[in-house]
């Protein structure tokens, strides 16, 4: 079910440590909130902006602006290249997802998201999951059907408070 976060319409979905949030708009994970000891921290950075009426060309993008996204290609391209144009980075980051199915195993859930892309013909398919006991989120996009070379990416913002050893990142 489709609920308003920070100005977007978005999914929710939690294990026992973790409660994240997925726009419809983009795709933008976030916020997340993980469960520490005695607290919650929230370290996606959500677009100060993002409650605010846009103006009237503002990029996909930058309206629903948070957390972590996907980015097919990574950046964008104001001249067309062989006949295609990309929004600053690529369509999984601007266009409308739809939520397949979210899927409740024994220790995790598992969010998949669909996107059917227009500018090169394709689809990316997202999944988000949670494991119950961990602070961590595991992501996965699957591109299937499109064709020719392209840069990717995931584009995370993080925001820590301003303080040395405020925060810590890991990745594989």
């Amino acid at each position: 079910k489709l609920h308003v976060v920070h100005g977007q319409p978005s999914w929710s979905f939690r294990s026992s440590h973790v409660h994240a949030n997925l726009t419809k708009l983009g795709g933008h994970l976030g916020p997340v909130g993980f469960r520490l000891a005695h607290r919650l921290v929230f370290p996606f950075s959500v677009a100060p902006w993002a409650e605010e009426k846009p103006a009237p060309r503002t990029p996909a993008l930058l309206r629903a602006l948070r957390g972590d996204f996907f980015c097919a290609p990574f950046g964008g391209n104001g001249t067309p290249w062989r006949g295609e144009r990309h929004p600053p980075h690529g369509e999984p980051a601007n266009a409308n997802w739809r939520l397949a199915r979210v899927t409740h195993g024994a220790d995790r859930v598992t969010a998949h998201a669909t996107l059917a892309t227009t500018v090169r013909r394709g689809r990316v398919d997202k999944f988000i999951s949670l494991v119950d006991g961990q602070t961590a989120v595991y992501q996965r996009h699957v591109l299937s059907g499109a064709r020719g070379p392209m840069s990717i990416g995931h584009h995370a913002m993080l925001k820590f408070p301003d303080r040395p050893g405020s925060g810590a990142i890991s990745t594989s």
